[in-house]
C-alpha cells in the first residue's frame, strides 16, 4: 500500500492517523476535505495532497479516490449518516484495494451494542462492507479500538472528571473494557497499511482488536485519584472526590425517551455510548488480541498516571 487517502482528518482520531502515516514515511497521502486549510505542519506536508471534495456527491468522492491503494475513513458525521457508505461505495468505483471503515469503537461483531441508536449507521456500514469484501470487491480491515482513553478523561466523557474530581461509577465500575490512546489507534492504521503480502492476509476481511490497557473504569478513577493526589496532601479541600454510582439501565431508558421526544443531544447520545461500555454482553476483554501485529503497546500504571497527571495539568 503505498498511495492512501484519508476523510475526516480534522478530527480529534484523523489528526493521530495523518500524523502516524506521515511518521511511518512510507505512503504518499491524499487528504480528502469539504474546504481547506487543514493542520499539518509545513515541515509535514512533502508526501500529502490535500483535495477539496463535495462529500454529498459520488462522482467528486470517486473522482478524488482515483488511483489510491487505500481509504481510511475517520468521519463520523451524524447529520449526514449515509456518508461511510458514500465513501465505500466511491472507493469501489475507483478502484481502491483497501478500505478501513469508520469503526473506531467498540466490537462490530457485537449485536447487542450495535442495536443502540449511535451505532447503527456504523453497522450499515460494516454490514455493507462485508457484503462487499464477500463478492471480491474490496478488502477491508476494521480496527476496534473500545474507549479512547485520553479524549475520553480530556472530555470527562467516561464518567471521571479530572477538572472538578469527580467520579460518577458507571454499573459501579467494575467491567473490565479495553481503553486505547488515540495515537496508538494512528500507530496501528499506520502498521496495518504497512504489511506484507503475508500480514495483509491475516487482517483481511476482519475486525483488528488493540488496546492500550484493560482495566475497569473503577481502576482508572483509583489511578486518577493516585496521580493527582498531591492536590489533596497540599490540603486543597476544593479539590476533595465526590463520587456517586449510575444505575446504567435509567441512564439508557432516560436517553431512549429524550431520543423518542427529538431531544438528541450530545448527553443523550453519550449515554447510550456509556451504556454500551459499562454493560456486560454488550462490551468487553476481546478474544483476539491485535496488538503484536499492528504495533501497539499497552501502558503500565505509571504511564497511564503520567497521561492523567497530563490532561489534568492542561485543566487548570
Amino acid at each position: 500500500m503505498k498511495n492512501v487517502a484519508l476523510s475526516g482528518q480534522s478530527g480529534s482520531l484523523g489528526r493521530h492517523i495523518v500524523y502516524a502515516l506521515i511518521k511511518a514515511q512510507r505512503f504518499n497521502i491524499t487528504v480528502l476535505v469539504r474546504k481547506p486549510p487543514i493542520d499539518i505542519p509545513e515541515s509535514c506536508t512533502a508526501n500529502v495532497i490535500v483535495k477539496t471534495v463535495d462529500f454529498t456527491s459520488a462522482e467528486s468522492l470517486t473522482s478524488a479516490l482515483a488511483g489510491q491503494d487505500a481509504l481510511i475513513d475517520a468521519t463520523f458525521d451524524g447529520a449526514d449518516p449515509g456518508l461511510s457508505i458514500r465513501l465505500v461505495d466511491a472507493a469501489v468505483a475507483a478502484g481502491v484495494k483497501h478500505v478501513i471503515p469508520s469503526e473506531f469503537s467498540g466490537d462490530p461483531e457485537n449485536s447487542k451494542a450495535r442495536a443502540l441508536p449511535p451505532f447503527q449507521p456504523k453497522s450499515a456500514t460494516y454490514k455493507h462492507l462485508c457484503q462487499l469484501g464477500r463478492e471480491n470487491k474490496i478488502t477491508w480491515s476494521a480496527v476496534c479500538n473500545n474507549a479512547f482513553l485520553d479524549w475520553g478523561l480530556r472530555m470527562s466523557f467516561l464518567g471521571i472528571d479530572l477538572k472538578d474530581r469527580k467520579i460518577e461509577y458507571l454499573n459501579g465500575g467494575k467491567l473490565v473494557i479495553p481503553w486505547t490512546m488515540l495515537d496508538a489507534v494512528g500507530t496501528a492504521v499506520a502498521n496495518l497499511l504497512s504489511l506484507d503480502d503475508t500480514g495483509r492476509e491475516r487482517v483481511r476481511n476482519r475486525v483488528c482488536y488493540i488496546y492500550s490497557m484493560l482495566k475497569s473504569q473503577k481502576e482508572v478513577a483509583d489511578l486518577a485519584k493516585e496521580a493527582l493526589r498531591s492536590d489533596r496532601d497540599r490540603g486543597d479541600g476544593a479539590r476533595e472526590w465526590t463520587e456517586e454510582n449510575l444505575d446504567m439501565e435509567k441512564v439508557l431508558g432516560e436517553a431512549m425517551g429524550e431520543m423518542k421526544a427529538g431531544n438528541v443531544t450530545f448527553k443523550v447520545i453519550g449515554d447510550m455510548i456509556r451504556y454500551s461500555i459499562s454493560t456486560p454482553g454488550f462490551t468487553g476483554v476481546p478474544k483476539v488480541d491485535d496488538n503484536e501485529l499492528l504495533g501497539v503497546k499497552t501502558l503500565t500504571d505509571q504511564e497511564v498516571n503520567e497521561v492523567i497527571t497530563k490532561i489534568a495539568g492542561e485543566m487548570k
